[in-house]
């Protein structure tokens, strides 16, 4: 062989080596650079432990990944009961994340092809090289034209971090203040150009903590989730207003985000993750009351559970807004169609391109990953939790008290206010050795912080109480919380009218013309603090708008200036001597005042009135009757203000 031959040979191979090594990189890469998560130590039969994080499980065989990178293979069987009982659960979980959503088969042919494909081209040019009819500067040519192309390919593969996240369309200010505005201890404030902040006191208008069965024995207490523009104090629940699409990292609720909320439900309770502190599903194992929650650590009730039960009161607005800034609803779309089409989040945009969630009846019953960016703690470990967002504490610490430690069953059975509205009394039972006994914790705060607990383990014994009292910060606590009983009765705001029987406008009121007088309204049980009222009365002439929060509907009655001491609205009298009344429905000689449903269109027809209890009447508003007032400026004007509450009621106009 020649000088020359043997040149063109070594170069030959040495480029050949190359490509060997960029197919074999090609061939087993994938989206890398976030190390190893959730180290576990695995206990062998008879053998030393071994400690790695669970990749899968295939045949009888399972795959660890230790930190650093190192695959092992375990044989099933040889794996400790707790283990083995351990991989089972884990694998079940997968399973029921990925077998409820239609996946999009043509998804893995996305990243799949290209790269096969260029592996097959790598090979063919190998074999091409090795024929002795190559030329030399044609091999060099190839090689480096070959070598091109790949550095294009790798500079815009999809995990490339400058596209990491794509662009979400935005849900406009005013569909967030009406989402938040339809129970009584929730308010807004929508303050800075990154959030919308959701205040709320923590407690729900339905009952809780009835029927848990596995309990931690901690209790619901109010607290101040309020606004403070020092970041440090700012308890609100802060909601992107400007959400993106995470394109690469998408967080999985089963491997992260299990400590903290994911999601701020509407009435103001936060919701948490499915799954708890140990990876088990709460609602599965009897942690949950019937409401789908229970109380924390911190004293505090939030939801494991997506709150379902709210679309009763919801309607076409969402149950909950998740924090990466996407809502969630119930089990159907808005207009109470069937849902379908949902991606692997449990998510899908609409027909107007906005994204949305919803909850499954599967595990693990809403989104198993966040289509969403949002910035965590600690990164890619279990007990992380999205930033920002408030923390409820407790300062009770009571570690000598055990309730149901050791005994073979027990239930919470009951949740009563007191006759004070500043306490409950939660009563239990307890089951050992056949023998039920009732125990009660009895509890209460004053305006100072001050809380006194006393535990009573069993009622026909006194000697088994013991009381106990612990300072609270006041600044953290509400002084006020819902009254209600273990019926599930409730003194929420409400809004009645005399108009109305069986969710169906009486004839009486239809169509009332000429004078077309106002609809009479009464409300009860406002939120303390109400400095003023006002109310809206609208309807949806297409009633699939009012799923999109683009879209306003026809205000066919806008008052405002309400004195607080007002707690009804008789007949006509809305504009005329009670409060300030705006632009109607009508043109013309109708364009201040009162529109009564009156659809020319036959059928039935939806209409809505809502009543805000508010901190004061807005500055902005006019001081006498207003053409230039329609429903979007009263809203929008009532944004300015606090929302202590707010009542609603629908009903139908049938027309013949």
């Amino acid at each position: 062989m020649t000088t020359k031959n043997l040149s063109n040979m070594k170069i030959k191979t040495t480029v050949i080596a190359i490509l060997l090594f960029i197919v074999s990189g090609v061939a087993l890469a994938h989206p890398g650079g976030h190390g190893v998560k959730n180290l576990k130590e695995w206990h062998l039969k008879g053998k030393t432990s071994v400690k790695g994080a669970f990749l899968m499980k295939s045949n009888d065989f399972i795959y660890l990944e230790d930190e650093h990178g190192e695959l092992t293979q375990i044989k099933i069987s040889e794996l400790a009961d707790e283990d083995f009982a351990f991989v089972k659960q884990k694998t079940e979980k997968i399973e029921a994340i990925n077998n409820p959503v239609a996946k999009d088969e043509a998804s893995p042919a996305k990243s799949t092809i290209p790269v096969m494909a260029l592996a097959i081209v790598l090979i063919a040019l190998i074999l091409v090289l090795v024929s002795p009819r190559n030329k030399s500067v044609k091999f060099v040519y190839s090689s480096l034209s070959l070598l091109f192309l790949i550095s294009l390919y790798a500079c815009n593969k999809d995990n490339d971090p400058t596209t990491s996240s794509g662009i979400a369309k935005a849900y406009d200010i005013s569909f967030l203040r009406e989402t938040f505005s339809i129970f009584s201890n929730v308010s807004y404030v929508d303050t800075d150009d990154d959030y919308f902040y959701v205040e709320s006191n923590g407690i729900p208008d339905h009952q809780m903590m009835v029927g848990i069965t596995a309990w931690i024995e901690r209790v619901p207490t109010p607290f101040k989730y309020t606004y403070a523009e020092n970041t440090q104090e700012n308890m609100a629940w802060p909601i992107p207003i400007n959400p993106a699409y995470e394109e690469t990292d998408n967080i999985a609720i089963i491997d992260e985000l299990q400590r903290g909320a994911i999601a701020i439900a509407t009435n103001g309770i936060p919701i948490f993750n499915p799954y708890n502190a140990s990876g088990e599903l709460s609602w599965e194992i009897g942690e949950l009351d019937a409401y789908g929650g229970h109380s924390g650590n911190g004293d505090d009730y939030h939801y494991h559970f997506p709150p379902v039960h709210l679309n009763s009161k919801t309607g076409t607005y969402p149950i909950a807004f998740v924090l990466d800034g996407f809502p969630l609803y119930g089990y159907s779309e808005p207009d109470g169609s069937t849902v379908t089409g949902l991606d692997e989040h449990f998510g899908h945009e609409d027909e107007n391109g906005y994204y949305h969630y919803h909850a499954s009846s599967n595990a693990p019953y809403m989104t198993p990953s966040l289509r969403g960016v949002v910035t965590v703690d600690q990164e890619g470990i279990q007990h992380n939790q999205i930033e920002p967002q408030p923390t409820a504490m407790t300062e009770r610490g009571l570690s000598d008290i055990t309730l149901v430690g050791g005994t073979d069953s027990h239930e919470i059975t009951g949740l009563d206010m007191n006759d004070a509205n500043n306490g409950y009394a939660l009563s239990y039972k307890t089951t050992t050795n056949n023998v039920t006994k009732n125990g009660m914790i009895e509890y209460s705060w004053d305006d100072n912080g001050l809380f006194t607990f006393t535990f009573t383990t069993d009622i026909t014994d006194a000697s088994s109480s013991k009381t106990f009292t612990y300072n609270g910060d006041p600044g953290t606590i509400h002084a006020d919380a819902y009254g209600y009983n273990s019926s599930g009765s409730s003194s929420d705001f409400t809004l009645t009218s005399a108009a109305v029987s069986n969710g169906e406008l009486l004839d009486t009121y239809k169509c009332d013309q000429p004078e077309e007088r106002s609809i009479p309204v009464a409300w009860s049980n406002p939120p303390a603090g109400t400095g003023a009222f006002a109310i809206v009365m609208y309807h949806y002439p297409n009633p699939a708008d009012a799923s999109d929060p683009t879209k306003s509907p026809d205000g066919y009655m806008q008052v405002w200036n309400i004195d607080a001491s007002v707690s009804e609205i008789p007949w006509g009298e809305a504009g005329v001597s009670i409060g300030y009344i705006g632009k109607n429905n009508k043109k013309g000689d109708y364009a201040i005042g009162y529109t009564s449903p009156c659809s020319p269109d036959p059928g039935t027809h939806e209409y809505t009135i809502r009543i805000y209890a508010l901190s004061e009447t807005p500055a902005s508003l006019p001081t006498s009757n207003s053409i230039d007032v329609d429903y979007s400026t009263l809203v929008d004007a009532i944004g300015t203000v606090t929302t202590l509450g707010t009542a609603s009621l629908t009903f139908d106009s049938v027309t013949e």
